[in-house]
């Protein structure tokens, strides 16, 4: 099964709050990281705010594989 990622970029759309969403931050030590959008902020998926403009691109999680 092969699915695609399409990145958004986080300055054109924002995604729904609270969905849980892939994060593509490239100056991070690692740049993708698994979070969500809540309240104009990005958050890894502790809840740790990632840091005002970071975040270039976000996408959905992939559906995964069928059970």
């Amino acid at each position: 099964m092969i699915e695609n990622i399409t990145w958004a970029n986080a300055h054109e759309t924002l995604p729904d709050d609270n969905t849980t969403i892939l994060l593509f931050a490239p100056e991070s030590n690692e740049p993708i990281w698994i979070g969500y959008h809540e309240d104009d902020s990005f958050y890894v998926d502790d809840g740790t705010a990632m840091p005002p403009g970071s975040v270039t691109y976000w996408a959905n999680l992939p559906y995964g594989p069928d059970a």
